[in-house]
C-alpha cells in the first residue's frame, strides 16, 4: 500500500506578495498546515472596524482585500500592529526614512517567531519570501529542526539589483534621485544580509530564468532551484477589441508601473522623445516616484495618467495598441500578463520573464534592458506594421491563457512533493 503523503507545509510572510495564491494552492491540495502573517482582514475584529470607519474607500478596499476564505481557518497572525503601521507608512513615507526601520523591526520579531513555530510544530517545509526570511532561516539553521527552508524569489537577487543601480548611477542617465532612493533599499549592509539569506535557504522558487541566473551567480546549485511561473487572471481583463481604425489614428503605446528609474523610465521616455516626428503616443500609468520636474521635457507625445484603480485598468489596456515593459529588472511581471490578457502585443526587456514566455514576432519582442536604440527600433516596427497588431494581439491573449493559477497550483504541488522526499 502506498504511504500516505501528508506533509506539514507552512507559508510565512510579514507582508503579502503572491503568498495568498501559494497558500490557496497548498490548501486545495491538502498540504497547508499554517499561513503565518501580520495582517489578515477580520471583519469582526475591533481594530478593523475602527479602521473601516476612518479610512477612505480606496484604502478600505485594500484592507479588505487582505483576506482569503480558502485558507482563513489556518491563519495565525503575529505583530499585527506593526504590519498595519507598515501599510499605513508605505503610502506616506515618500523619502523612505521611517519605512525601513519598521520593516527591520517587523522582520526580526516576525522571523524569530516563525522559526519557533516551525520547531514547535515540526513543520516539514516552510515557504518564505526573498528579503523577508533571513531571521527565520538563520534560527532554523542553527537549531536541530528538520524543516526545509524554501525561498520564493518574488524578484531577482538583491545583490544583482544593487549592481544594476550602481551601474545606472555611474551612467549619463537622469532620475538620479530616484536611483538613490531605490539604493536605500539595497544598501551594501542589507545586500550582505540578503546574500546570507540566500545561503541559508535549501531550495528556491523562481518565476523566470533571469532570477535563476542571478542565484547561480551567487553560487546556488541548479538542483536547488525550481522554475515556477505565476498565474494570470485573464478573465478579469477585456477581450481583444477590433482594430479597424489603426490606420487612421495615432498608435498608442502603454506603460504601467511606478514612474522611477528602476522601471527603465529614462530609456522609455527618451525613446519617445527621439521619435517625436512619428505619429505615436505613450500613456504612462503609475505613481510618480521621481522628481516631477524631470518629467516636464517629455510631455509632447507622453501622457502621465497617474495611479489608477484596479477596476479602471481593463479599459486602459483595451484603449492601447502595444504594451511596453522597460524595467531594468523584474520577476514575473503581472502587468505584462495583464497586457497579454487584454490582447496587446508587447515589447519587453530581457531582464524579466519575457524571454521565457514570448515568441519573437508572435506576441511581440524581447529587447536588451537600458537600450534606447533597440526600443526605438521595435516601436518603429509596430508603426510600419500596424496591420500585424490584431493577429499578434490574439496570440498574446492565447499565450496568457496558458498561465493559469490552476497550472501554478499543479506545478507547486509537484515541486513540494519533490522537496519533501529529497534526502
Amino acid at each position: 500500500m502506498e504511504k500516505e503523503f501528508n506533509p506539514k507545509i507552512a507559508v510565512a510572510i510579514s507582508l503579502q506578495q503572491h503568498s495568498y495564491k501559494t497558500a490557496e494552492a497548498l490548501e486545495q491540495n491538502g498540504m497547508l498546515y499554517k499561513y503565518y502573517t501580520t495582517v489578515f482582514y477580520d471583519k469582526e475584529s475591533i481594530i478593523y472596524r475602527l479602521l473601516k470607519r476612518y479610512l477612505n474607500s480606496d484604502l478600505t478596499k485594500r484592507m479588505q482585500g487582505k483576506y482569503s476564505a480558502i485558507f482563513s481557518a489556518k491563519v495565525s497572525k503575529y505583530y499585527e500592529f506593526l504590519g498595519l503601521l507598515f501599510l499605513f507608512v508605505i503610502r506616506k513615507d515618500h523619502s523612505r526614512i521611517i519605512l525601513p526601520k519598521i520593516k527591520g523591526i517587523m522582520n526580526i520579531l516576525f522571523g524569530v517567531k516563525i522559526a519557533k513555530e516551525c520547531i514547535k510544530h515540526n513543520i516539514d517545509v516552510v515557504i518564505m519570501y526573498d528579503t523577508l526570511a533571513y531571521y527565520s532561516f538563520k534560527k532554523l539553521k542553527n537549531s536541530s529542526a528538520k524543516t526545509k527552508r524554501v525561498l520564493d524569489m518574488a524578484s531577482v537577487s538583491a545583490p544583482h539589483i544593487r549592481d544594476i543601480l550602481l551601474r545606472e548611477l555611474e551612467s549619463e542617465t537622469s532620475f538620479k534621485d530616484s536611483l538613490q532612493l531605490s539604493l536605500k533599499q539595497y544598501s551594501r549592509k542589507l545586500c550582505l544580509k540578503y546574500e546570507k539569506e540566500i545561503q541559508l535557504a535549501d531550495y528556491f522558487l523562481v518565476a523566470c530564468t533571469f532570477a535563476k541566473k542571478t542565484l547561480i551567480e551567487l553560487g546556488v546549485k541548479d538542483k536547488q532551484i525550481y522554475y515556477l511561473p505565476l498565474g494570470a487572471e485573464v478573465d478579469k481583463f477585456l477581450p481583444i477589441k477590433k482594430k479597424e481604425s489603426l490606420n487612421k489614428t495615432k498608435l498608442k503605446f502603454l506603460f504601467v508601473g511606478r514612474v522611477e528609474a528602476a522601471k527603465g523610465i529614462f530609456y522609455l521616455l527618451n525613446a519617445f522623445k527621439e521619435l517625436i516626428n512619428y505619429d505615436i503616443e505613450l500613456d504612462v500609468v503609475g505613481a510618480i516616484k521621481c522628481n516631477s520636474a524631470d518629467l516636464e521635457i517629455y510631455g509632447i507625445n507622453v501622457n502621465f495618467l497617474g495611479n489608477k484603480r484596479k477596476e479602471e485598468m481593463p479599459a486602459i489596456y483595451t484603449d492601447a495598441d502595444v504594451y511596453i515593459l522597460s524595467s531594468l529588472w523584474e520577476g514575473f511581471s503581472l502587468s505584462l500578463f495583464e497586457a497579454l490578457s487584454s490582447g496587446l502585443p508587447v515589447i519587453a526587456t530581457d531582464c524579466s520573464c519575457a524571454p521565457d514566455v514570448l515568441t519573437e514576432l508572435e506576441e511581440g519582442f524581447t529587447i536588451s534592458s537600458a537600450n534606447i536604440t533597440e526600443l526605438k527600433e521595435k516601436i518603429v516596427w509596430f508603426v510600419n506594421n500596424k496591420e500585424k497588431i490584431p493577429e499578434m494581439g490574439l496570440k498574446s491573449r492565447e499565450l496568457a491563457k496558458r498561465y493559469t493559477w490552476e497550472k501554478y497550483s499543479e506545478n507547486l504541488t509537484e515541486i513540494i512533493k519533490s522537496i519533501v522526499i529529497e534526502d
